[in-house]
């Protein structure tokens, strides 16, 4: 049986969360209705609220990996800084299991759409074996299981898109949200570690 959930962590496990940069954009006056994709990311850029999220340089970035996290970051390199977009899979707009999808096709390897069915494929890694290019899966919502995935790159970074993080980028995964929600790590086999097609 469960143990209900705290205030804390009820409110960490919402999926409705919303980046600060986004708040203002999201709240609808009565009758307002949504803007597009296109219209919120112009805001955004407007506003620059993407450019922040845009790491500063791949020299920055692959500082201290391996060859492995280093070709994942490399097959990514278009996508940082992409805002994110649910079913998005282009630099124009992308969610985390497109960013992942899209990464690992560069590797050399196809990856199911949905992070739930990414979360089947490979073989399963304990949390203290993970190596770049592991594909850790996280349930941001209990009772939604599975629901976000993003790409160990080694130190206790990883990449991924996340629209409460603004879209791509490298975050930390062994500190706060990430490290509550974690669930498991898959490894999968991707010929071209050692060049991004």
């Amino acid at each position: 049986m469960r143990r209900p959930l705290s205030v804390d962590e009820s409110s960490a496990a919402s999926t409705r969360r919303v980046d600060g940069r986004y708040r203002e954009l999201c709240a609808l006056a009565p009758g307002q209705k949504r803007p597009d994709h296109a219209a919120l990311v112009a805001a955004l850029r407007e506003k620059d609220a993407i450019d922040q999220t845009i790491p500063k340089g791949m020299g920055e970035l692959v500082a201290g990996l391996d060859v492995r996290g280093e070709a994942v970051l490399r097959a990514a390199e278009g996508y940082l800084g992409a805002p994110y977009l649910f079913g998005g899979d282009t630099p124009v707009g992308i969610d985390c299991s497109g960013l992942t999808r899209a990464v690992y096709l560069r590797l050399g390897a196809c990856l199911p759409r949905h992070s739930a069915h990414q979360a089947a494929m490979g073989v399963a890694v304990e949390r203290d074996m993970l190596a770049p290019g592991d594909l850790l899966f996280f349930s941001t919502d209990r009772e939604a299981g599975i629901n976000h995935v993003g790409i160990f790159l080694g130190g206790g970074q990883m990449l991924h898109s996340s629209s409460r993080a603004a879209g791509v980028r490298v975050e930390r995964m062994d500190g706060g949200d990430y490290a509550l929600w974690y669930v498991t790590a898959r490894r999968i086999a991707a010929p071209a570690y050692g060049k991004a097609k």
